[in-house]
């Protein structure tokens, strides 16, 4: 015996998540009020910034980069030594430099990294 599949309304669907989109979207403007154009600007060159890094970079970078921008932009970078988070800083620092370098390294694919130039090699030539 067939089992019959009840056939799903799909213009009714579509309309149920066309609603739900604006709902959400009127929702974050009536929380934070009616953005402006220089906002909405910089939020459309922000977002293609980003789509076209995860597509030419991939994922990874993507995430590397995500990971500091929030150490960067939550945790407080502190010059004076006699603050409390000092050590905090310097962790925060010296993390963001190695990622830095390892990516540097990484992005060479065994090529000296300064190009030779510190220990006299000229740099390979591309044939």
């Amino acid at each position: 015996m067939a089992v019959k599949r009840r056939r799903t309304d799909r213009p009714a669907q579509r309309r149920r998540t066309r609603k739900a989109i604006v709902d959400a979207a009127m929702g974050l403007l009536a929380r934070r009020g009616t953005p402006s154009v220089a906002d909405v600007a910089l939020f459309m060159v922000v977002q293609t910034a980003v789509v076209l890094a995860a597509v030419r970079f991939g994922l990874l970078t993507m995430l590397v980069a995500q990971f500091v921008s929030v150490l960067l932009t939550l945790l407080p970078i502190a010059v004076d030594s006699a603050v409390p988070y000092a050590s905090s800083s310097r962790l925060i620092v010296l993390t963001v430099i190695a990622l830095a370098a390892y990516g540097w390294h990484t992005a060479l694919a065994g090529r000296p990294m300064f190009g030779g130039l510190l220990r006299g090699v000229e740099p390979a030539r591309h044939a």
